[in-house]
């Protein structure tokens, strides 16, 4: 899901061709020109609109969401709706498109609570439950043509997370602190400015720098004693596997709160690390606001 501008450079490659995903790095900020290929999947909207549309009546105001590869078609279903429905919205979150949503980037609205999404598969409208506890998102599966109630218990989600994260708090000597190298999906500089924030609360801190984090390599480190450890890859990874490692592994957003730095309401996980949105956990953070903290 990102862009791998960076090797690509160091491989003396004249431009990138980036196919299949979205656009979640802007082009003016790469090191050497990318060229992007959205793929569009089509599907007979028809069972939409007979089946689907009939549910709308019980809903108030409510956001028309899709996973990059339906944009296009959501576009005319949102527009379709629009004339039954006046108060439907396609929402837009920085960098991405009309409607886009990720696993780890998501709209947040406190007021409005009911969502339409327009996709496969659960990894996507889970990181809107996470944002967006106690809301209603009914799935339109275009592949299997099924409707149905989108559910995750969240507060089983943000207990083992608040488990994590009291085991943090343990006598902790040694932070192991990770960089995530996969393209841009690790910020180098917010990893430099969290990186100076560590020193001065842990006096022991391991940093390395990986591609990809997995059960097998981290504990390759054990000999360390490292007790806990902190990436900036993806949220997810740690949200959804965290439990699974030896030790705790602990995202940006959550090392801030642990720290006392910044703090969130804690029964919601913001999703928001692609966003544009000035957090100091976003890889594509506000560069201003990451220098008030250091």
């Amino acid at each position: 899901c990102n862009i791998d501008d960076v090797d690509s450079k160091t491989l003396g490659l004249c431009f990138v061709i980036h196919y299949g995903h979205t656009c979640i790095i802007k082009i003016k900020r790469c090191l050497i020109p990318i060229i992007y290929i959205f793929v569009e999947i089509n599907f007979d909207d028809r069972f939409f609109y007979e089946k689907f549309l009939k549910n709308l009546c019980n809903l108030y105001k409510f956001y028309v969401v899709e996973t990059v590869q339906y944009r296009t078609k959501a576009f005319f279903i949102y527009r379709a709706i629009k004339k039954l429905k006046s108060d439907a919205i396609l929402p837009k979150i920085q960098p991405l498109s009309h409607g886009e949503i990720l696993g780890c980037t998501t709209h947040s609205d406190k007021f409005l609570k009911n969502f339409i999404y327009i996709g496969d598969g659960r990894f996507h409208p889970e990181g809107l439950i996470l944002s967006n506890p106690g809301s209603k998102i009914m799935q339109y599966n275009p592949l299997t043509k099924q409707i149905i109630n989108f559910d995750l218990k969240i507060s089983e989600v943000l207990f083992y997370r608040e488990h994590q994260l009291s085991n943090t708090l343990l006598g902790s000597k040694i932070i192991g602190f990770i960089k995530g190298s996969m393209g841009r999906q690790g910020s180098f500089l917010l990893y430099r400015k969290i990186e100076y924030l560590i020193k001065k609360l842990y006096n022991n801190q391991i940093n390395i720098v990986l591609s990809e984090i997995d059960f097998f390599l981290i504990s390759l480190f054990e000999e360390f004693d490292i007790d806990f450890w902190t990436q900036n890859s993806c949220p997810r990874l740690s949200v959804d596997w965290g439990v699974f490692f030896i030790k705790p592994m602990i995202t940006m957003f959550e090392l801030l709160n642990l720290t006392k730095i910044f703090y969130k309401n804690k029964k919601k996980y913001p999703m928001n690390f692609y966003s544009d949105t000035i957090v100091p956990w976003s890889n594509n953070y506000d560069n201003k606001y990451i220098r008030k903290l250091t």
